[in-house]
């Protein structure tokens, strides 16, 4: 897990940062994050709560286009 990028987020103003302290699923854990799936299902319904309008941005572990 890449542990510096929550402390990154922050430092450039994001305001909420969702990784693998607020999926708490560690089932679908690899070594280098969550499983894309599993994770934009989560940051899908998670998305589905914001007030509008927002702006999001999804960093995944996929190395090629889906």
């Amino acid at each position: 897990m890449v542990l510096w990028f929550p402390a990154f987020t922050n430092l450039i103003g994001v305001d909420e940062y969702y990784g693998k302290t607020e999926y708490n699923n560690n089932s679908d854990l690899t070594d280098l994050g969550i499983w894309d799936e599993d994770f934009m299902q989560f940051f899908a319904h998670t998305l589905d709560t914001f007030s509008r309008p927002f702006v999001a941005s999804l960093f995944t572990v996929s190395s090629h286009i889906l």
